[in-house]
């Protein structure tokens, strides 16, 4: 009898997982399927002679506008949750989508970037060649192979980064515990990371509400993997160097820090470079004969700027730099109103993450508290910050530092990486005569300078330590400068084109023998611990997968049907097109569903690239669902992973909010239980020695386990103060 009860209830729990990920699939495609629609509409409509890859460009950069405004919108009226979302998302691309239908095209007249007589839409002679093609193919598998290893490392483990367990997937879950986005989330002693611009955030929060788990978390940095790399092949098409620009972009993705940091988790890097050179590349195929920038241009790559801005902090120099240039190549007559549609579009998609934090501090950002002469009120941090041109001149930071981060963090290729993108700045900028594209080179190059002047936590003074992670704040320049490169006049024609290509592959193998991406165990110091055993063979796998179908697509397909005779019938690609969208959204549909329950069922039960700490703890936190925990201590890498495995429990690390944002820690054993009754916490896990004596020898309190110095507590409804003669006062950070 006992079995038989517990197989039908097996059963039946299966049963609403399987109806609640339908569930899901259906209100994702319910709520994209007009958004999409609208966007390839309203892209016809504003920019209707860009069509292929920049086509697909500009969609793509619009549909992610509409997702994120829909979002932001219900999220203030703390409505955010699945059915409102859904209905609001397809309500809006219907809508959308029956108003442009009845609209007009846009009258504006695109051309080439000012480098010969073609259209933007028409491949220019030379891109079609199958080498330079198969030489992007074999970049694009080598990069496939690393970043899916990663990312079937996170499916079998769980997300495991830092930052991802700190603030950017707590973020993500607390908005959608809310359903709102207004409240402002400290997940730690000091209010830094609080105050981060959250977009990505906010679209980890709109895939656990359709799926009601995190199971699109871990896929989505792919996506923006492959849009960084559509915005590249955009950059050089014009040029007919699409696919050295692509090898470009893949070269820096492939580095051991970008691998180590961004597949699989919640990282918002990739993110951010993505978006913005998906508004460079729209500004740069929206260029004119004349060298002036068409309205839709603008008004697009203003989206992807804006993006770009509200999802990483870091972009706000790049952002800003852009913007300017922008302003510069404006016509003069055009100059005001294309620079207000500019500055109002990017505030639309990118400024509510800074609008809330005025309102909440008074302070846009609060790690700022002076711009200029200006005070603005700005909440106490007593982490030490420095910029990296303090270090600039001393020769014992560069040897013991700066030479081995670069080392570290770009690879055995780290040379080529540096030095490659401030060759293609310089020459971009000195032998090109498009306006935009000297424009867009001069925003590359001044982009190192914001890295080198921004202030930002390199460690204790003398010893930046730090140095090697914050690298990846410097990756928009580098990336700027590696999709030019090829654009350069001298390089992009003839051989010249192909032995570029070709060198930078080569600088993309080389970094393949570094021992974060694969045990090859070559060098030491390694950036992160590599994948290994199955993760890794799958990645490989995949790899050889899509090396294999872009060998066929290389060198047959494109032999024997160039893209303009592709183009000529817009009527049949479009239905292969389609065709071609149900097939992968079948697919997705049918292998989602057992991959989501392998996925539940391994998430934090172990290790895996990054050893996570507590491994016990935190897979016996799994079984927790709708309870209260909170943190104290030297916890935070553990936060996101006691928030259960569908997202329900409320998590919290203690501390005493002021009103102006101040932040305190509890400095005694009566606030802090205080504090433990007022949140009504069912579990505490702290390392504090202070805090776990008081609770030992709290009668309401219950020791569950104990594991690398955390103790985990069951704590009853009543906590006594009898405890607190022991131990001393917990110390102030």
């Amino acid at each position: 009898m006992f079995d038989v009860g517990s197989s039908g209830k097996t059963d039946r729990i299966s049963r609403m997982t399987t109806l609640r990920y339908l569930e899901g699939v259906i209100l994702a495609l319910i709520s994209l399927g007009p958004i999409v629609a609208a966007a390839q509409l309203a892209s016809r409509r504003m920019l209707p002679r860009l069509t292929g890859a920049p086509g697909v460009l500009v969609t793509a950069v619009l549909a992610i506008s509409g997702v994120v405004c829909v979002a932001e919108f219900v999220g203030t009226l703390n409505v955010f949750s699945r059915v409102p979302l859904s209905v609001s998302l397809a309500v809006v691309g219907v809508v959308a989508w029956s108003i442009l239908r009845r609209g007009s095209s846009s009258v504006d007249t695109i051309g080439v970037p000012a480098c010969g007589d073609e259209q933007v839409y028409r491949v220019p002679a030379g891109e079609n060649g199958v080498g330079t093609r198969v030489l992007a193919v074999l970049a694009g598998s080598v990069l496939l192979a690393e970043w899916t290893s990663r990312t079937v490392d996170a499916l079998h483990h769980g997300m495991t980064t830092v930052d991802t367990l700190l603030y950017h997937m707590p973020f993500a879950a607390r908005f959608v515990q809310e359903s709102s986005i207004t409240g402002l989330h400290y997940v730690e002693g000091e209010p830094v990371v609080t105050f981060y611009p959250a977009t990505s955030e906010l679209l980890h929060a709109v895939g656990i509400e359709w799926m009601g788990n995190d199971l699109l978390s871990p896929l989505m940095n792919l996506g923006w993997m492959a849009l960084l790399l559509l915005a590249a092949w955009c950059i050089g098409r014009p040029f007919g160097v699409a696919p050295i620009s692509f090898i470009g972009a893949a070269l820096l993705l492939a580095t051991p820090g970008l691998v180590a940091t961004q597949p699989g988790g919640g990282l918002t890097d990739v993110v951010g470079l993505a978006l913005f050179l998906s508004s460079v590349a729209v500004l740069i195929n929206t260029e004119k004969f004349d060298g002036y920038l068409s309205t839709g241009g603008v008004a697009v790559a203003a989206l992807a700027s804006g993006l770009a801005f509200g999802t990483k902090f870091t972009l706000v120099g790049p952002v800003a730099l852009l913007t300017l240039g922008v302003m510069f190549v404006c016509r003069p007559g055009r100059r005001l109103r294309q620079g207000v549609l500019w500055v109002g579009l990017v505030a639309l998609t990118g400024g509510y993450w800074y609008v809330r934090n005025w309102l909440a501090v008074g302070n846009p950002v609060p790690s700022l508290a002076h711009i200029g002469p200006l005070r603005l009120p700005s909440p106490p941090v007593i982490t030490p910050t420095s910029s990296v041109s303090h270090y600039l001149f001393d020769i014992g930071i560069w040897r013991h530092f700066f030479i081995p981060g670069f080392r570290s963090s770009f690879g055995p290729a780290w040379l080529v990486v540096m030095l490659a993108p401030v060759l293609g700045l310089i020459l971009v900028f000195l032998a090109r005569r498009n306006p935009v594209c000297r424009m867009v080179a001069a925003v590359g190059g001044l982009s190192f300078a914001v890295f080198a002047l921004t202030p930002q936590y390199l460690g204790l003074p003398g010893a930046p330590t730090f140095f090697v992670y914050n690298l990846r704040y410097v990756t928009p320049a580098l990336l700027v400068g590696l999709v030019l490169l090829p654009i350069v006049p001298a390089l992009a024609r003839g051989r010249a084109r192909f032995w570029l290509g070709f060198g930078l592959l080569a600088a993309l193998c080389g970094t393949q023998l570094d021992s974060t991406i694969w045990p090859t165990h070559l060098f030491a110091g390694p950036f992160a611990p590599p994948t290994s055993g199955i993760d890794a063979a799958i990645g490989l796998v995949l790899g050889a997968a899509a090396l294999v179908g872009g060998l066929i697509w290389a060198t047959r397909l494109f032999a024997v049907r160039t893209e303009a005779r592709f183009q000529s019938t817009p009527v049949r690609r479009s239905a292969r097109v389609t065709a071609a969208l149900m097939v992968v959204v079948l697919m997705v549909v049918v292998l989602g569903f057992p991959l989501q329950q392998f996925y539940l069922g391994h998430r934090y039960k172990s290790t895996g690239a990054v050893t996570t700490v507590a491994p016990r703890i935190v897979a016996w936190a799994q079984g927790l669902s709708f309870q209260r925990v909170a943190l104290s201590g030297f916890t935070l890498p553990l936060q996101y992973q006691y928030y259960g495995r569908d997202l329900n429990n409320y998590v919290q690390y203690l501390v005493h909010v002021a009103p102006n944002g101040r932040v305190e820690e509890y400095a005694s054993c009566p606030s802090l239980l205080r504090a433990l009754h007022t949140g009504r916490y069912s579990y505490l896990v702290t390392s504090t020695p202070n805090m776990q004596i008081w609770l030992r020898a709290d009668p309401g309190a219950t020791l569950v386990m104990t594991e690398e110095k955390f103790d985990m507590f069951r704590l009853g409804r009543q906590l006594d103060l009898s405890g607190c003669s022991r131990g001393g006062s917990t110390p102030r950070p």
